[in-house]
């Protein structure tokens, strides 16, 4: 049955409530847009009844049911599409190559009847070839347009549903604009659910703390999912502060929520699991009346106990839980000063460190972090959803790359699901291209939109930032140790609550890192940024005589006399090589650094220059290893999967040998030995038969020699 125009009668939503006049020509205009949409057949009616259900406000339990119904149905549509994708691709492969055998059939034939075309027998032969290659052609092409019209379907269907959940996202799963919100592809993380709220069984409460977009919000929405899962009976409450307003009373918060406050709540002897998100909101205690719960908090802590074999245990005497989910702060986090009503630190103390989860694993072995197999569970949801077939050591660099950190994972994922949509047409190519895109300059500039990843601008607005991460990028976690008050002390403070780095602290030692690789790498490629030299065609050959013409002696001479094994020496030389390979080409290449470490585990290049030219650079020094460094790019475990299919395309390993040291014999058409003379001022490179004379004149700027000098003190 049709619903009634707004002329003349006045009119209801679906739930029988009287319309405005303006809403109700609204709700009209929206019905014959999808109307005119159905018609001409671009897209299915569920997609539609998702974007104009979206795009209505929803403030009643059930329209949201009914939302979510219909959100669940496209989910089983593009989960239907998917399948039918997968299942036609072998169909696909299998008539190409029944063609390819129909069409060299025919040609074989025609070879015959060109030596006699009088023989009627050989005819009749060729006509039946031909008619039967036309027939696989036919089928094949049926095939293809049937591949097409499903790969339509999918992606105007996908386009609908992320928007729809977006905007209307159900109040018991959490925010409606973080987490899950939206996604497609997701992991239950389920040994994290069970493992998380044991820990806060036995606790009481958690604070979960960790920089923005690590999968905070996620958590504890999937928490709240599990938990409503295993323990029905418990009642699981979710509240994000950042919603309650400018001048909002915890207690007041709480109340409406809750039903009453904490100590109200363990009188009453509820079953309750509250999930707070933005917690650090109510840090400051007296501008968000939060004073009495921070010290109702301490109430939820178990009592200790003995068992008969004298073992201590927590126990508690209520079924009450709190997990908070923080950007930044507890008050024996090294990152922030604790004043007694300080806005960047918990009013509490967490007395045991387990009592804190952030992306790397605390003392019960709990974190942020994807574990293995909610990685791969995420990775195989990604594949069903895209229809791409990666190869897994895209997968293994992906997850290295980030430090399994959810957040970054989800939007690399979100990345290459936008950038590789047609791939699906050509799937023997998706590998290479997936591996292009990860290492391309565009990549670089998607993760500006990763929260956690600062734009250089503003690091240079930071005091003593830029040269704090440039001695990061010098030296392994470098030990921190500076006054209170200090231009460093605040830049460490403030650093680690935007998420660009992360303090760690070891028997008394202040150790600062980058969050994951892809922070390190989006600050060194803004950073180490130099003009180009030579064109935009080169050779390997060239490309090594500039990068040694521009080295700075004065830092080839202070690390000659660290040994080959210093992790130092690797770290400096290849800073030192990364600053001016970037000098020597053209502006529009990313250098990778660390590529060795993100190969999925299969090699330890130093430095990978993005397409076109697709070159792996290895450095070795004085001779070490270096049969070894060749042979890898002939090891099916490290590079040859990526020679193989074009992922690189040149490679070479560099050996810098110091002053005195012997003519090399070794000889490999990848392999340029450097020898230097005495004061690093002049080299000559061997390579095959060929030496070739280079003046050693490059100078880095001071910055970079005082990072070294940083360096040399550990």
């Amino acid at each position: 049955m049709s619903r009634p125009n707004c002329k003349g009668s006045a009119s209801t939503d679906a739930h029988g409530v009287p319309m405005s006049s303006r809403a109700c020509e609204a709700r009209n205009k929206r019905q014959q847009g999808a109307k005119r949409l159905r018609g001409s057949g671009s897209i299915g009616h569920s997609s539609l009844d998702i974007a104009e259900a979206a795009s209505t406000h929803c403030s009643s339990h059930r329209c949201k049911q009914v939302l979510l119904h219909r959100m669940d149905t496209a989910a089983k549509q593009l989960q239907q599409l998917n399948e039918e994708i997968a299942a036609l691709s072998p169909e696909i492969k299998a008539a190409r190559e029944a063609y390819n055998i129909k069409a060299a059939a025919t040609t074989h034939v025609a070879v015959d009847l060109a030596g006699a075309s009088s023989d009627k027998a050989l005819q009749v032969l060729h006509d039946r070839a031909q008619t039967e290659e036309r027939q696989a052609l036919g089928f094949y092409e049926d095939l293809k347009k049937k591949e097409e019209r499903l790969l339509g379907a999918r992606e105007a269907l996908h386009a609908k549903l992320p928007s729809a959940v977006r905007r209307v996202f159900p109040e018991q799963y959490g925010s409606g604009r973080e987490g899950l919100a939206g996604r497609s592809y997701t992991t239950k993380r389920t040994l994290t659910c069970e493992r998380l709220f044991q820990l806060v069984g036995v606790h009481g409460y958690l604070l979960i703390r960790a920089l923005p977009q690590s999968g905070k919000t996620s958590t504890l929405q999937l928490l709240m999912e599990w938990a409503g899962r295993e323990h029905p009976s418990l009642e699981h409450v979710y509240i994000d502060l950042s919603l309650e307003g400018s001048n909002f009373q915890m207690d007041d918060v709480l109340r409406a929520r809750l039903g009453g406050t904490l100590d109200e709540l363990i009188k009453g002897g509820k079953s309750l699991l509250v999930c707070i998100d933005e917690a650090q909101i109510a840090y400051h205690a007296e501008r968000t009346g939060s004073a009495g719960f921070w010290n109702q908090l301490k109430g939820l802590e178990g009592s200790l106990s003995r068992l008969p074999g004298g073992t201590k245990i927590l126990t508690a005497a209520h079924d009450i839980r709190v997990v908070m989910a923080a950007a930044y702060g507890t008050r024996c986090s090294a990152a922030d000063t604790a004043e007694k009503d300080s806005p960047s630190a918990t009013p509490i103390n967490f007395e045991f460190s387990d009592m804190v989860v952030t992306i790397f694993p605390n003392p019960s072995g709990v974190s942020l972090q994807l574990s293995g197999a909610e990685w791969s569970e995420l990775w195989e949801e990604f594949a069903k959803f895209t229809g791409l077939q990666l190869d897994t050591f895209i997968k293994e660099h992906l997850a290295l790359i980030c430090s399994g950190q959810p957040g970054l994972v989800t939007a690399c994922l979100d990345y290459l699901r936008d950038e590789l949509v047609n791939e699906l047409k050509a799937p023997e190519a998706v590998t290479r291209n997936a591996w292009y895109k990860l290492t391309s300059r565009g990549f670089l500039a998607r993760l500006l939109h990763v929260r956690s990843i600062m734009k250089y601008a503003d690091v240079e607005r930071i005091p003593a930032a830029v040269n704090l991460m440039r001695q990061m990028l010098w030296v392994e976690c470098p030990v921190v140790d500076f006054d209170e008050g200090s231009d460093e002390a605040a830049a460490v403070s403030k650093l680690c609550r935007v998420g660009q780095a992360v303090l760690l602290e070891e028997q008394g030692t202040k150790r600062l890192l980058f969050t994951s690789p892809l922070h390190r790498a989006s600050f060194l490629h803004r950073h180490y940024s130099g003009k180009c030299i030579t064109s935009a065609e080169w050779t390997v050959d060239e490309l090594i005589i500039r990068a040694v013409e521009r080295m700075d002696p004065e830092i080839l001479d202070k690390t000659e006399s660290l040994g080959s094994g210093d992790r130092r020496l690797e770290q400096c030389w290849q800073m030192e090589l990364y600053r001016v390979i970037l000098d020597c080409l053209p502006p529009d290449r990313v250098v990778s650094p660390d590529v060795g470490r993100t190969l999925g585990g299969r090699g330890f290049a130093d430095l990978y220059i993005s397409p076109p030219e697709s070159t792996v650079l290895e450095a070795t020094r004085d001779g070490k290893d270096m049969t070894h460094h060749l042979n890898r790019f002939l090891d099916p475990r490290k590079y040859e999967p990526l020679l193989q299919s074009g992922g690189v395309k040149q490679h070479a390993v560099i050996d810098f040998r110091s002053p005195g040291s012997a003519t090399p014999r070794m000889q490999d058409q990848h392999l340029y030995n450097v020898v230097f003379r005495p004061a690093f001022r002049e080299a000559v490179i061997y390579h095959m038969d060929e030496q070739q004379p280079v003046q050693v004149a490059g100078r880095a700027d001071d910055a970079t020699r005082l990072a070294l000098a940083a360096a040399l003190q550990y």
